[in-house]
């Protein structure tokens, strides 16, 4: 059973509350990322970064680095796909409640670094919205 073209598409579109939380998280995040996307890959992650075709994966980007060319890359941003299907967006769209989505899409954002190898900007940060998530959760 594969799956058309058009019913991936379709798929990638998010629904109206789905919409909401896309939007929401593009504007949080909207200084550390190109984009925030829809995925139709991920299975059990609820993110991953992935970079436009036509800018440099990180990996290229490290090369690049080690060769001296660094100087010569503008800063380029990743995108970051989120997989709406996972617990967390379904949590929070099932209670409607959004009051931590900010440190929500900042962990997802540095987890997703963190898979990738990249390292994260304000590890204190991190570590704090981290343990902030989990006080509420336990």
């Amino acid at each position: 059973d594969e799956k058309t073209e058009d019913e991936k598409k379709e798929e990638e579109k998010p629904n109206e509350t789905n919409n909401e939380l896309l939007e929401k998280l593009k504007e949080i995040l909207k200084d550390e990322v190109k984009d925030v996307k829809v995925s139709n890959k991920l299975v059990e992650s609820p993110a991953c970064l992935v970079f436009d075709q036509n800018d440099p994966s990180f990996a290229m980007q490290q090369i690049l680095k080690q060769m001296g060319q660094d100087k010569e890359l503008p800063e380029i941003k990743p995108i970051l796909e989120v997989n709406l299907n996972h617990q967390i967006f379904n949590k929070m769209n099932s209670s409607n409640n959004f009051s931590n989505l900010e440190d929500v899409a900042y962990i997802l954002l540095d987890q997703a670094k963190l898979i990738e190898g990249m390292k994260v900007k304000d590890i204190v940060s991190f570590t704090k919205r981290v343990n902030k998530i989990l006080g509420t959760s336990i």
